[in-house]
């Protein structure tokens, strides 16, 4: 009778030690995994803000009463109390299912992506250059953005226009009205914007997390730390494209240009009409971001310590040969 071998007893050592699972799912699917789940918590939570910020960019767009009087007079608290009165707690997250639907995908393609080309672009020695890293930030920007845009186009248009009720209904307007190509109408700003955004960010982040203390980089504390001043430098310096890619999203702006929307702007009200919404954004981002960033960070640390005590396992029963146990 052949001998049973040991992997019943690495088997009940997993079942003791649950973390070891986690070695056990392939790498780019662990880390699939969690940034979809870190981006769908990142963007429920900043919904409300974001829809503020999106009104105020656009002066309230298509909407009416206390909504769009708030909006057009630029002030951040009172076009956030002005959703709730007008549209009751809903109003806060009206376009927040497309933007879940969009972040799964998104934020998932985005941070597994960026370790993927962080891991092709480490040369033999285990080094990876600045220039390195803001090349694969920039890159993994790319490819989640042209994967998702219509679905951002599709949010933004549900938050500004009080009349649509429905995901359907905006792409089946949009498409008639203004055909398909609506829907990667900005799609050119967007990439200017967002590949530098995200290049800046996560190379910031890894950054300002390697000058921590050696006690205080491996925890979430740190990498709080780290993501909140990564973020902040990032959106400073990055808000204008933002708003430019906002003004050629709206129906009504019949901008040609990035350059046409950025000369109206600049002539309707300076440099500041660049940064208009810039408060609610920083309110929404820097808790957004770093959330995502750290709650990315964790998951790669619990990977790591999966992959760590799954080989621990077996390397401890390695040496023990068929039949030797009981």
């Amino acid at each position: 009778m052949s001998p049973e071998p040991n992997t019943t007893l690495v088997v009940k050592e997993l079942m003791q030690r649950p973390v070891s699972f986690v070695a056990l799912v392939p790498e780019p699917a662990a880390l699939f995994i969690a940034g979809a789940f870190a981006g769908t918590m990142a963007k429920t939570v900043a919904c409300p803000l974001d829809r503020t910020k999106l009104l105020l960019q656009v002066k309230g767009g298509s909407t009416e009463g206390l909504i769009a009087q708030a909006a057009k007079s630029g002030n951040v608290l009172q076009t956030f109390m002005a959703i709730g009165r007008q549209e009751g707690l809903r109003g806060y997250f009206k376009g927040n299912v497309p933007q879940i639907i969009r972040a799964i995908p998104y934020d998932a393609v985005r941070l597994s992506a960026y370790e993927a080309f962080k891991t092709q672009l480490t040369d033999e020695h285990g080094h990876l250059p600045v220039v390195g890293r803001l090349t694969a930030g920039a890159c993994a920007a790319m490819t989640s953005t042209l994967a998702t845009y219509p679905l951002d186009t599709i949010r933004f248009r549900m938050a500004v226009d009080p009349t649509v009720t429905s995901m359907s209904q905006v792409v089946r307007t949009m498409v008639q009205q203004e055909g398909m190509v609506s829907l990667y109408k900005g799609v050119r700003p967007s990439m200017i914007a967002i590949a530098p955004y995200i290049a800046l960010n996560y190379t910031a982040f890894d950054i300002f997390k390697s000058l921590l203390p050696p006690d205080t980089q491996n925890t979430t504390q740190g990498a709080m730390l780290a993501a909140l001043a990564a973020t902040g430098c990032a959106t400073s310096l990055l808000y204008p494209m933002d708003t430019l890619r906002r003004q050629m999203q709206l129906k009504s702006g019949n901008f040609t240009s990035v350059f046409h929307a950025a000369r109206h702007l600049l002539a309707e009200g300076g440099a500041c009409a660049l940064y208009r919404g810039f408060l609610p954004s920083c309110l929404k981002t820097l808790p957004t971001n770093s959330v995502r960033l750290t709650s990315f960070d964790f998951a790669k640390s619990v990977i790591a310590d999966g992959k760590e005590a799954y080989h621990e396992l077996v390397a401890e029963h390695s040496h023990v040969q068929p039949g030797e146990h009981s």
